[in-house]
């Protein structure tokens, strides 16, 4: 982690677009010539770890498995991301019907900033969230499958064609994306887990344990294995 003397007072301001803005007057961190797509260019250790308030109240975050369940295994992703999208799959093929039926698997979004399309596409994905989860799920799952298409073809491009291949209103959803509820709902996300410390995607987090992009799927598994054995549930000696 990039170490800064006590004279640079080091503070971010999540701005409109989903930027990160620096500081005047700060020292910035130099660049190690390491291409990561996946990760935010600045290391912030001054923020606080503590959580902030959750999403605005009627702008819900998508939630796969158990919705019910007190066993929560948080993801934070980026919908431009290709390690989010290699994870999906994993997610999608090994770690849901295995723990599916006794795990809450909540989805955060975390748009990368140096990410061009991601943040719209966030917001595009909350507002299908509070109209039908199922439109949410394949939005999110289309996305993933197609990163490069997307951003080939343009997002908006890519929006609209997936509004009229659902017969969703193209009208609706583009209204949705200047609504400041859903747009707010993907910044709290995005500062929640900054504040918390997280800094690639996907970001996976089982209780204290953290799994950072390229993930064990093993010791993942392991990890969520033992959080439903401890939590009692029934399906906990489920393999």
């Amino acid at each position: 982690m990039t170490r800064f003397s006590r004279k640079h007072f080091l503070t971010a301001i999540l701005v409109h677009g989903g930027l990160l803005a620096v500081a005047a007057g700060q020292e910035q961190p130099k660049d190690s010539g390491k291409q990561d797509c996946c990760t935010v260019e600045v290391s912030m250790p001054g923020l606080s770890r503590t959580s902030v308030p959750a999403a605005p109240s009627g702008v819900p975050r998508h939630v796969e498995g158990n919705s019910k369940s007190k066993v929560r295994v948080i993801i934070y992703e980026d919908l431009q991301c290709p390690d989010c999208a290699a994870f999906g799959s994993s997610l999608d093929q090994i770690i849901l019907p295995r723990f599916g039926d006794s795990v809450a698997f909540e989805i955060r979004d975390f748009p990368l900033p140096k990410h061009s399309w991601a943040r719209t596409a966030a917001i595009a994905a909350r507002y299908f969230e509070s109209v039908d989860p199922r439109v949410a799920l394949d939005f999110r799952r289309r996305l993933r499958m197609s990163i490069a298409s997307v951003t080939a073809n343009g997002f908006q491009r890519t929006l609209d064609e997936y509004c009229r291949e659902k017969r969703i209103e193209v009208e609706d959803v583009r209204s949705a994306l200047s609504d400041a509820k859903y747009a707010n709902a993907v910044d709290a996300d995005f500062r929640e887990g900054f504040e918390a410390g997280v800094r690639k995607t996907p970001t996976v987090i089982v209780g204290n344990l953290r799994f950072v992009e390229s993930i064990d799927l093993d010791k993942l598994q392991e990890a969520i294995a033992r959080s439903v054995t401890e939590s009692g549930h029934p399906n906990a000696s489920k393999k």
